[in-house]
């Protein structure tokens, strides 16, 4: 869970992909947005090295061992923490970037129970396409961090009225 304590870790694994990078941490953190530090840079190569989802090439070179990662379905405070950061992340991306560069959006509905499972299925099947459309991907250049959240804002008493 180490991985997921903070966004930058999750963050740099995916940039290795982006650039041929022998782990310059200043090069690294001025393409973060936000900018991280050197220092969160350079302790997420230590652990993403120590978790062995990273090593050097012959060249000397980053790269990641396993295309693809996911938690899948895991529930723990780190990766909660993760998915906390990432929306805090969201929020601020609406002052950072401007509108051509993000796509943020909302919608207010009324679901039944079954219906609401029915999304949550749909969303574990969107993050899988969205999965293998990054790995597909050859022309990518920059990082991108998709939250998808379901949340209830009220919910009817039954059996009641007032």
């Amino acid at each position: 869970m180490e991985f997921c304590e903070n966004w930058w870790v999750v963050a740099v694994r995916e940039l290795l992909d982006l650039v041929e990078s022998d782990g310059n941490p200043k090069v690294l953190a001025r393409m973060m947005r936000p900018q991280a530090t050197p220092a969160q840079v350079k302790h997420a190569l230590e652990i993403l090295q120590r978790l062995k989802l990273i090593e050097k090439d012959p060249a000397g070179i980053w790269r990641k061992t396993q295309a693809v990662l996911t938690t899948g379905e895991l529930a723990a405070d780190a990766i909660d923490t993760f998915r906390k950061d990432t929306m805090r992340l969201a929020t601020e991306a609406i002052d950072r970037f401007p509108r051509e560069d993000r796509s943020i959006s909302t919608l207010t509905v009324t679901l039944s129970p079954a219906t609401f499972e029915r999304l949550r299925d749909r969303f574990r099947h969107l993050r899988r396409e969205i999965l293998d459309m990054a790995s597909e991907d050859r022309e990518a250049d920059r990082v991108i961090q998709v939250n998808i959240q379901a949340f209830p804002l009220a919910i009817a008493e039954r059996g009641g009225t007032s």
